[in-house]
């Protein structure tokens, strides 16, 4: 399936359509046990949706991360929507290219919590599938939950939403978020950012995790970040920033551990291996950039600590016995020699 990403040209794009997305149309009640991954998050009076991606680290997207202007106190995080199982945000980790701008893909937030005992029992929801490509192809089914408006101008639900839709290519998003033919700069190829995901209709102001299931486990694919506003404003597909590529070695770099549920790999020698992730600044022997940034999500071999050096076995003690007479040294065959 193509991948694409919008440009910096949309600035025209922005100021038309690009709007974060609010409502969740077509939905239905669901609640956090349902999925438990869920976490509502209070910022500065505003709600928005993140998703439980290890015991104590949350992914959102970055303009929600920016109502707290850089101070991790002013967030407070809802564990699977629940009022009681409320816990303190302790740091906010930005992408190095979010520039303020959704449309240009860099739109995630990672929020370290303190949850105490809050988590505990919970699982997290995987984020991105590096190895499986069905979990991002199109017409593959979704899920969204939120408590974004019920529709256009509507009222805010006192419970959680969800909605079931498909993924759709991001040629058909082009067609929408692309209607003229001097917009015609979307990158793609090793710096490609984000792909564009269909939902029935679009939630505005509420950053909801992406899932789809895959063999039984449920994997984050993308976060909500932007929705056409004109000339309708629930009425049209959003734009999700894609865990994969550069946005998913990112998160992974941040937090390692969510590696382990990408499961095993085989590695080019063709041995048992595991995946590893990287992104920074400084050079890597790479074709993968993300601007000035390198990335990379490889599978190598599982380490294995080197084996102990074998020591020679002890001799066996023998049993005490009176040392041998002088003479036995020239003339071992008398008696008492022990001959």
């Amino acid at each position: 399936m193509p991948r694409s990403a919008v440009a910096a040209v949309a600035t025209a794009v922005s100021t038309l359509f690009a709007t974060p997305a609010h409502a969740v149309v077509g939905g239905y009640a669901t609640t956090g046990d349902a999925h438990p991954y869920y976490v509502r998050l209070s910022i500065n009076g505003a709600v928005c949706g993140g998703s439980l991606i290890e015991h104590a680290t949350v992914l959102t997207a970055a303009h929600c991360a920016d109502s707290a202007g850089g101070n991790p106190a002013a967030i407070t995080a809802f564990i699977k929507d629940n009022d009681q199982l409320h816990v303190p945000v302790t740091s906010i980790d930005i992408p190095p290219l979010w520039n303020g701008h959704v449309e240009d893909g860099h739109d995630l937030a990672i929020l370290h919590i303190n949850p105490g005992n809050t988590t505990s029992g919970i699982t997290a929801v995987q984020v991105g599938s590096p190895w499986d490509t069905g979990a991002y192809a199109v017409n593959t089914p979704a899920t969204l939950v939120g408590r974004g408006q019920l529709g256009e101008g509507g009222a805010f639900p006192t419970q959680l939403q969800e909605v079931d839709t498909v993924l759709h290519s991001d040629d058909y998003m082009d067609d929408i978020y692309n209607p003229w033919y001097w917009f015609s700069d979307w990158n793609a190829g090793t710096d490609d950012r984000c792909r564009l995901e269909q939902l029935h209709r679009l939630p505005r102001r509420q950053r909801r995790p992406l899932t789809v299931v895959r063999n039984g486990v449920r994997v984050q694919v993308g976060v909500v970040s932007f929705v056409k506003s004109w000339p309708h404003d629930c009425a049209d597909p959003a734009g999700y920033a894609e865990l994969s590529g550069p946005q998913l070695a990112w998160v992974a770099s941040k937090v390692p551990s969510i590696w382990r549920g990408w499961g095993g790999c085989t590695t080019p020698s063709g041995t048992p291996g595991e995946y590893h992730a990287y992104y920074h600044a400084w050079w890597e022997a790479t074709q993968k950039t993300d601007g000035p940034y390198y990335w990379d999500i490889y599978c190598t071999g599982i380490y294995q600590p080197p084996a102990s050096p074998k020591t020679p076995p002890k001799p066996r003690p023998t049993p005490d016995e009176p040392p041998l007479p002088a003479y036995c040294t020239s003339k071992p065959w008398l008696s008492g020699c022990g001959t």
